[in-house]
C-alpha cells in the first residue's frame, strides 16, 4: 500500500532523465519549505512581543472595542469639537475598562466631509494603514482601526516564490480548503483550521468596529454637510489646543480630588438641564461624591446588566451614558 503524501512520488511520475526526476522532487520540497517559512514569518511574534501575531492582533483589538463602546454613544453630531478631542480619562465605567487616549478624527482642515468619508472607506477597502486627509503625526481612532485592518491583511497573505517555481499567493483565512494538492496533508489541515478560526474571529471584530465607527461618523458628516454648518475647518485645526486644554483639566481635577476627596457636591456651579435630569435619574437632589455616585451606579448596573435576570440592554446603555456625564461633573 502506498503511503499517504509520498514525498518522493514526484520522481516516479516525472518524465525525463534521472536528474530531471530528482530535480522535480527538490522543487516540490523547496515549495513546501518556502510555505512553512512564509507561514512562520506571518505568525511569528511582532518585534518585542511574546505571543504569536494573530493573538497579538486580537489583544490590540480589545482596547479599540472598549473605546468605541464607551465613547460613540456620548458623541453628538452638533458638538464637532468633541470628535477631535482626546477623552478625559484612560478608563471608562466603574470597572476601569481600559480605553484608547485618542480622538475619533485627526484634523483634516477644510476637506469636504464627503471626501473625508470616501477616503476613509477607500483606505479600509484597500487595506491601507493611513490616509492623506489627516494631519500627519496625530493619532486618532480611525487611524488605529486602519492600522489593525492593514495588520490583518499582512498576516493573512502568504506569498511563496521558491527557486525555479511560479510565485503563489495564499490567504490564511481561505485555508485549508485552498491548499495546493502537493501541500495538503492531515496535520497541516488541523494546524490551519485553528489559524483560520482565530483569523475569522479577528475579521468579524474588525468589521464590527468599522461598522460602528462609520455609522457614528456618518451622523457627524451629515450634520457638517448641512447648510450653515461650520465647514471652514478652522476649529478642526485646533486639535492640539483641545489636547492641551484636556490635559490641564485632568491636572486640575486631580489636584482638586487630592485635597477634597470627601467633600460633597464637587460638581459645584449652576446645574444644567442635563445635570438635573442625571441627578433625578440616580435619585440625588444635589451633586453626590464620586463614591456615592459609584455605589448608586453599581446598584443599578446589577439590575440592568444584560446578563442579569432583570437585565435590559437599552436601560443599561442609558445608565452608562448618564453615569459618565454625572461622573465628569462630580469630578470637575
Amino acid at each position: 500500500m502506498q503511503p499517504a503524501n509520498d514525498w518522493f512520488l514526484t520522481a516516479i511520475l516525472t518524465d525525463g532523465s534521472v536528474a530531471g526526476c530528482l530535480d522535480a522532487v527538490i522543487a516540490e520540497l523547496d515549495f513546501r519549505r518556502e510555505f512553512v517559512a512564509a507561514l512562520k514569518g506571518r505568525l511569528d511574534p511582532v518585534a518585542g512581543g511574546q505571543v504569536d501575531a494573530v493573538t497579538d492582533l486580537s489583544n490590540r483589538l480589545k482596547p479599540l472595542e472598549n473605546t468605541l463602546r464607551a465613547r460613540l454613544p456620548l458623541l453628538l453630531p452638533d458638538r464637532p469639537g468633541a470628535w477631535f478631542r482626546v477623552p478625559a480619562a484612560r478608563s471608562a465605567g466603574p470597572f476601569s475598562t481600559s480605553i484608547l487616549h485618542e480622538p475619533v478624527f485627526a484634523p483634516y482642515g477644510s476637506a469636504p466631509p464627503k471626501m473625508v468619508r470616501e477616503t476613509l472607506v477607500s483606505a479600509w477597502d484597500s487595506g491601507a494603514s493611513s490616509v492623506g486627509v489627516f494631519r500627519v503625526g496625530i493619532r486618532c481612532l480611525w487611524l488605529t482601526m486602519l492600522e489593525l485592518n492593514a495588520r490583518y491583511t499582512s498576516i493573512n497573505t502568504i506569498a511563496i516564490a521558491p527557486v525555479a517555481a511560479k510565485k503563489t499567493t495564499l490567504l490564511l483565512d481561505q485555508l485549508p480548503e485552498g491548499l495546493p494538492a502537493h501541500l495538503d496533508c492531515r496535520s497541516l489541515r488541523a494546524f490551519l483550521v485553528n489559524v483560520k478560526n482565530e483569523l475569522h474571529s479577528c475579521r468579524q471584530r474588525l468589521d464590527a468596529c468599522k461598522r460602528d465607527l462609520l455609522a457614528a461618523s456618518d451622523l457627524f458628516f451629515e450634520h457638517q454637510s448641512k447648510p450653515g454648518s461650520n465647514r471652514t475647518g478652522a476649529w478642526r485645526d485646533k486639535a492640539d489646543e483641545f489636547r492641551d486644554e484636556q490635559s490641564r483639566r485632568r491636572s486640575s481635577a486631580g489636584q482638586a480630588r487630592a485635597g477634597a476627596d470627601s467633600t460633597p457636591g464637587r460638581g459645584g456651579g449652576l446645574k444644567t438641564s442635563r445635570d438635573l435630569e442625571a441627578l433625578r435619574y440616580f435619585g440625588f437632589s444635589e451633586f453626590p461624591t464620586s463614591e456615592e455616585l459609584r455605589k448608586r451606579y453599581l446598584d443599578l448596573a446589577r439590575r440592568y446588566h444584560p446578563d442579569a435576570a432583570t437585565g435590559h440592554e437599552e436601560k443599561f446603555k442609558m445608565l452608562s451614558r448618564v453615569y459618565e456625564h454625572l461622573l465628569q461633573r462630580v469630578a470637575g
